[in-house]
């Protein structure tokens, strides 16, 4: 799988070069769209990597009792 560095060098390029007709023109729009969803893909699964992590730090709580204490140990 290609990285976020290696998509955005990709789209930099593709809006870099000049179109000398139509049909180079719409390609290049199909590149740069095609470019775009990827980047959007990778950068989803970014963000919902980093909101599970989160949810499994949230969970990280331990409770016992000793001698009739309660205590509570959270991972911040």
């Amino acid at each position: 799988m290609r990285t976020r560095a290696d998509v955005l060098a990709d789209l930099n390029e593709q809006r870099q070069v000049k179109p000398n007709s139509y049909a180079s023109n719409m390609h290049k729009v199909y590149k740069i769209r095609e470019l775009e969803q990827e980047l959007g893909k990778i950068e989803a699964e970014a963000n919902d990597t980093r909101v599970q992590n989160k949810e499994h730090m949230q969970q990280k709580k331990l409770e016992f009792i000793v001698d009739g204490f309660k205590i509570t140990v959270e991972r911040c």
